[in-house]
């Protein structure tokens, strides 16, 4: 646990969010991200954090595909290591306010336990 508190001590960021942002082949026959509008919901994210003059602690970044694509837009806020899916612009605001900013979690939004078992079966068929 001594590396756990090194490390958050370490950290350039207090917070780094990942929204998935992956696009997909549309002959692929997979959904993705992108075309959930997750660029715009870390577009939200971005302007949330620079209006809450937190651009110095907390990040928001692209990220490639989360492997969720059935069940995006997907992000992920560490160092807590929270996961959200089925994100929507709606819930932007909340998400920051309730996780980004106080470490509460939007149960509404979190992935069952079972989800890769969920996504392999819906890649199967």
């Amino acid at each position: 646990m001594v590396w756990i508190k090194y490390f958050l001590k370490k950290m350039i960021y207090k917070k780094h969010i990942f929204v998935c942002t992956n696009l997909r082949d549309k002959q692929k026959n997979r959904e993705c991200c992108s075309a959930k509008n997750s660029d715009l919901i870390r577009l939200e994210l971005v302007k949330l954090i620079k209006k809450n003059k937190s651009n110095t602690t907390i990040r928001s970044n692209k990220s490639g595909c989360l492997n969720l694509c059935e069940f995006g837009p997907v992000l992920v806020i560490y160092p807590i290591g929270i996961w959200y899916i089925k994100v929507e612009i709606k819930d932007v605001k909340e998400i920051f306010e309730k996780s980004i900013l106080n470490n509460n979690i939007i149960d509404r939004l979190i992935p069952k336990s079972n989800i890769l078992r969920e996504v392999n079966r819906l890649r199967s068929n």
